[in-house]
Parts: C-alpha cells; sequence; structure tokens
C-alpha cells in the first residue's frame, strides 16, 4: 500500500477536524470487502463508479472522504469556498495492494461564476445523474481528468425565460501513447474540455426545455505525430483544437488536431402533480459524421419517471429509468452517404492507441467494450482499444426506499455487432473501403445486472450491499459482491 500517500490523508484529517463543525466540514470512513466470481468485476460492479479501486476477486478495502460544503446563506452573496480530498486503499487476498487519490479539489464560487482546481467526479451531457447506463462523453467510468475549469451557472435573459449556462476548462493526462509515424510512444497529453447549454422556460413552470453541446479533446505532441510539416505554434494549435476546424498542410492530410469526441444534447422537463417527467436524447459525434446527418440513427435516449409524493409505506419508488441507447450505425452502412472522414468508430483513435480511454478506463458509455473487458477468443483488430462499439442496448433502473433504507436496481441487455474494421462490412474514409481477411466479429448478446441496498442505522452509521452479475457471450460470465460499512466521522 502507498504509506506516503496514506500518512498524507491521516495528516490532512486531524487538524480538520478542529474546526469542522464551524466551517461546514464533513468527514466519512468506509470500510468494505469484495468478492468476484473471476478476475474481472461484473460491468456495474466496475463501471460508472468514478474510477474507485475494484481489484479481482477477494478484497479488503478502505475510502477515506473529507469534504467542506458551500454555505447555502453565503452562497446567496459569496465569495465561498469549498472543497473535497477523498481516497481509496486496497489489499486482496493474494496480497496485492493498492491506493488512489480519487478526487482532490477546492472550488471557488461568486454568485453564478465557479472556478474548480483537482480532480473530481463528472458526468458531461443531459443524462440522469444515478440510473443512467452513461453519458457519451465522459460518463463516470474512468478518474476525473485533472484539470481547471471556469463555470458560469445559467445567467437569465428576458426575464428568466431564456438563459444560458457553459463551461471552459484545461486539462493534464501525463504520459499517454501516441502513434508517430509508425512507431508508438509515450507522450506528454492534455485534455481541452467546453460546454454550452440553453434553458427555455422557467424553471416554476410546469414545462421546460434544455439544450446544448459538449466537447471534450485530448491534444499534444502534434510535431512528433505528423513529423516536419507540422508548423502550427502552440497558441495556433490551441484555436483548431477549440474550435475543431481540421488541419492540412503538404504531406499532412486534412484532419482535425487532436481526439475529438462529445454529444449534441436536448432535454424536455415536464412537472406534474404528483410526478416529474424527464426525457432526454444525446447525439454523438466523433470524427464528422453528424455534421452530415449520416449517423443520425447513433444517440441515447431516455426517460426519468421521479415520485414526488413519497409516501411513508415499507417500500415506496423514487424514481424509474428507461434508456435506450444505439451506436450501430456510425455513417458507415455501405449505403450511407460518403463522408470525408467515413465511419465514426466510436473512441478508437488512429493517433492515440488507447481511444478514449484514461489509465486504461473508458470515459465514455461502458456498453462500448475496451478489448481488455471482452471474453477471450472475439475477434479484435490490433490496432483498436475497443473491440466493440456498434450496439443496440436496453437499459432499465429504478430507485426504491425500502423500510427507510436505499434501494437501486440497474438491469441492462445488448446486442453487440463489433466494430466496422473487425466486420465483413469492413471500415470506411471518404469514398473508399477497407475490409480486412476474416474471421469477422461474432454478433452476441449480454445481460448485466446489479441491485445497491444502503441502510442508515444508528450513530451515523451505514451498512451497504451491491451485487452485480454478467451473463453472455461478449463479456466473461461473473458474479460480485461487494459489502461496506460507512461511518460519518464528523
Amino acid at each position: 500500500m502507498n504509506s506516503r500517500l496514506l500518512r498524507g490523508v491521516v495528516l490532512f484529517v486531524l487538524p480538520v477536524t478542529a474546526f469542522s463543525q464551524k466551517d461546514n466540514i464533513h468527514g466519512t470512513v468506509s470500510l468494505f470487502t469484495s468478492f468476484t466470481s473471476n478476475s474481472q468485476p461484473p460491468l456495474w460492479l466496475k463501471s460508472v463508479n468514478y474510477g474507485n479501486l475494484q481489484l479481482p476477486r477477494g478484497s479488503l478495502g478502505l475510502i477515506t472522504k473529507i469534504q467542506k460544503e458551500y454555505d447555502s446563506i453565503a452562497l446567496r452573496s459569496g465569495p465561498v469556498w469549498a472543497f473535497k480530498v477523498q481516497a481509496c486503499f486496497m489489499s486482496t487476498i493474494r496480497g496485492e495492494r493498492e491506493a488512489q487519490l480519487t478526487e482532490a479539489y477546492v472550488k471557488f464560487r461568486q454568485r453564478k461564476f465557479e472556478i474548480t482546481l483537482g480532480r473530481w467526479s463528472s458526468q458531461s451531457g443531459l443524462v440522469d445523474s444515478s440510473l443512467s447506463s452513461g453519458a457519451f462523453s465522459i460518463s463516470g467510468n474512468a478518474l476525473g481528468i485533472p484539470q481547471a475549469r471556469l463555470s458560469i451557472d445559467y445567467l437569465n435573459l428576458f426575464k428568466g425565460f431564456v438563459a444560458i449556462k457553459t463551461a471552459y476548462g484545461a486539462g493534464y493526462l501525463g504520459n499517454t501513447p501516441v502513434a508517430a509515424g509508425f512507431h508508438v510512444s509515450q507522450a506528454q497529453t492534455y485534455y481541452h474540455h467546453q460546454d454550452v447549454y440553453i434553458r427555455l422556460g422557467k424553471p416554476s413552470q410546469k414545462i421546460t426545455f434544455e439544450g446544448g453541446i459538449t466537447h471534450e479533446v485530448f491534444w499534444g505532441n502534434e510535431k512528433a505525430i505528423f513529423g516536419p510539416d507540422y508548423t502550427l505554434p502552440v497558441w495556433k494549435t490551441y484555436l483548431y483544437i477549440v474550435t475543431g476546424i481540421p488541419f492540412g498542410h503538404n504531406s499532412i492530410l486534412s484532419s482535425k488536431v487532436g481526439n475529438h469526441v462529445g454529444s449534441v444534447d436536448g432535454r424536455f422537463f415536464i412537472d406534474l402533480k404528483n410526478i416529474s417527467l424527464c426525457i432526454y436524447r444525446q447525439q454523438f459525434y466523433d470524427v464528422g459524421a453528424l455534421f452530415h446527418l449520416t449517423n443520425i440513427q447513433d444517440g441515447l435516449t431516455g426517460a426519468v419517471i421521479s415520485n414526488k409524493c413519497l409516501a411513508a409505506e415499507k417500500i415506496a419508488w423514487k424514481k424509474f429509468l428507461i434508456e435506450f441507447f444505439y451506436s450501430k450505425s456510425q455513417g458507415g452502412e455501405v449505403n450511407a452517404r460518403i463522408t470525408p472522414s467515413g465511419d465514426e468508430d466510436y473512441y478508437n483513435n488512429y493517433l492515440y492507441p488507447d481511444g478514449w480511454s484514461y489509465r486504461a478506463m473508458a470515459l465514455g458509455n461502458p456498453f462500448i467494450t475496451p478489448v481488455y473487458m471482452s471474453r477471450p477468443g472475439q475477434v479484435s483488430r490490433p490496432d483498436q482499444f475497443f473491440i466493440n462499439n456498434r450496439v443496440a442496448a436496453l437499459h432499465a433502473g429504478i430507485e426504491l426506499s425500502v423500510d427507510k433504507a436505499y434501494c437501486r436496481i440497474l438491469l441492462s441487455a445488448s446486442r453487440n455487432y463489433g466494430t466496422y474494421a473487425s466486420s465483413q462490412f469492413g471500415s470506411s474514409r471518404g469514398s473508399s473501403r477497407y475490409i480486412g481477411p476474416p474471421p469477422y466479429f461474432k454478433e452476441v448478446e449480454q445481460f448485466s445486472g446489479y441491485i445497491e441496498y444502503v441502510k442508515p442505522l444508528a450513530g451515523n452509521v451505514e451498512v451497504g450491499v451491491k451485487t452485480a452479475v454478467d451473463i453472455g457471450q461478449l463479456l466473461p460470465s461473473t458474479a460480485g459482491i461487494i459489502f461496506s460499512l460507512r461511518k460519518k466521522l464528523f
């Protein structure tokens, strides 16, 4: 175990407890033990978990968290500040040990304006935060990317009938694999985030609409990637990163600089007497097919019903979600309209061999499968980190209150088609199509289920259990369970 990190957390906790109540600071410690039937945890124990450690088979762990929240009264006038530090320590029955700082950030807010520095858990786009299968660009599978971000909350226009919010961030991924010519080497890679959203209707109205776009980019080391013909200075490279305008020069084929991923989102809120209804849609983009509307079939569509009248019964439902995730088209069908970029090949990138991932964990929706998570023997191409990105999946989730305990259930069924590069149709770029040799990816089905139960006890103590199972031909068949005991310290 990383003893230096453990000592650092302890030295931070001790002085904080002295002024915790005065300054709205809270601390918790959690003990947990986990068991899985094989070396890979089930999908929903591993994914949408914000990078918290999930070591294989039997393990014992500790999570410590210290958090200062905004003062609700001071927030009205500001400025205010907050922070969070969360560390996870784990050891397996085999003697493997690991420590990880899963969150560490400080943020400052003045009315509508907020600056956040550090690493934090987040999702991108307009999806449900607790029951969704995961947003397309940033879903919560991986650790947060260390960054600085400026956010502006909804600014009201036209007496509040229209409001606009935005965020702009820059981060650092560290050394990641990049393909320079025919060689793969490690290079410093940076992260860019921007989004903008508009809201129509006042929050107090019965029906409101939100829509916007999120834009995420990996970039850096362009000179080594493209060679001596790449002559742009850093500031000009950054303009191409932010705008997404293609760049081409001499021997460099015209393409976007960096690895771009994002979505165009929209959602309706309908506020009724006893329930509220939310309907949302994410349109995916990766290399440009959405501009030509050739991958318009692809997207994440969801509906959430929330119960506004929680009764005192022993069992009461809080929220119900149904989602349909579809990424099979990608604008790459044989009869699809020809576009310069060809099929989207979601999350894979020929310049970044690890694709849209951070520390080997997919950043986006977990229905798109990295090769190391798939069942051994399935067909893949050596230059693709994600073995399966053509998916049709139905996902459902429900939150319940069971005798004052919290309960969450997730159920997912998918049909998986691999990638175009591993199919008999081949991948495409412009008017050219490249069909690889057999064997090809075999269409397979997959089911993943998850149940979580958290029961509060006396003395600010909670006990919990999480259990999950994978059954099908895409992922190894496995089951797992986590028992936890959480204590609020102050």
